[in-house]
């Protein structure tokens, strides 16, 4: 599939298609108002948005430092296990 450009309508049918590896020059008729019709149906994400999942990203002002945290070492007879905790 190298060098097979295509180009693509906004409801998916392939309007052009390079044929082969080399260099080519592929055009095609493209009928911008369709872009408009996928834009209020499948990619509406103006009614898909949730802002309230952004919230901690939106919310943060400034740099937060990350929780430090160490490993500690539990050991029974016949067996050790590591495990990390934060500490503090």
């Amino acid at each position: 599939m190298i060098g097979h450009s295509i180009i693509v309508s906004p409801q998916g049918e392939i309007l052009a298609q390079a044929t082969t590896a080399g260099d080519e020059l592929i055009t095609a008729d493209c009928d911008l108002d369709l872009v408009h019709f996928g834009r209020k149906t499948v990619f509406n994400f103006e009614s898909h948005r949730r802002p309230e999942a952004y919230a901690r990203i939106t919310d943060q002002v400034g740099a937060v430092e990350p929780e430090v945290w160490s490993r500690d070492c539990v050991t029974a007879p016949g067996r050790t296990r590591m495990y990390d905790k934060p500490l503090g």
